[in-house]
């Protein structure tokens, strides 16, 4: 059985767009280790599919491989806000759709961050608004039939998809 380690001291490391903190846990030999974490607030990433079973996906420049990559739409919880209510608020500001049903498949949680990614499959969602996008964000929304999706996610030498986690959530839910 595998026990729990005992954490003996946190620091923070480094403070910026993202926090590090250094954690010190005993280990079960007795020995200590180092860790660093990666300190993020809860998100959500939402595959959503319009009226007409297309794939709302998102282009973006992402600054860890300095590249524009496709994703879901995503988005950090606001304090005192229910992922879903983020899953709905997000999809609507990103991309300008509204759902008539907005669906929680998984919360996935990460090795070395205290990260937590709620994946929800948002259904029916039809055009209602001007996407409203934060002072640092510029998004291109593309619509993607799911075969093309599909073709796209698993093409061994495409790595352009983020998240490819939440497509597969898709197309479980899709067989079902």
């Amino acid at each position: 059985m595998i026990d729990i380690w005992k954490k003996t001291a946190e620091i923070l490391a480094y403070k910026g767009y993202r926090q590090m903190v250094r954690r010190t846990f005993l280990l079960p030999n007795e020995r200590t280790a180092e860790y660093d974490i990666m300190i993020s607030r809860p998100f959500v990433s939402v595959a959503a599919l319009t009226t007409n079973n297309e794939l709302i996906m998102v282009r973006q420049f992402r600054p860890g491989p300095e590249r524009v990559l496709l994703g879901f739409v995503d988005g950090q919880i606001d304090d005192n806000e229910l992922p879903v209510a983020t899953a709905h608020r997000e999809l609507l500001e990103e991309t300008g759709y509204k759902c008539a049903s907005m669906r929680h498949v998984k919360t996935v949680l990460d090795a070395y961050t205290n990260l937590s990614k709620h994946i929800f499959i948002a259904l029916d969602c039809e055009l209602v608004a001007t996407p409203k996008y934060d002072e640092n964000e510029f998004l291109e929304t593309i619509l993607m039939p799911i075969a093309a999706f599909e073709a796209v996610l698993f093409d061994a030498q495409n790595d352009e998809i983020t998240h490819p986690d939440v497509g597969l959530f898709l197309l479980n839910y899709l067989k079902k």
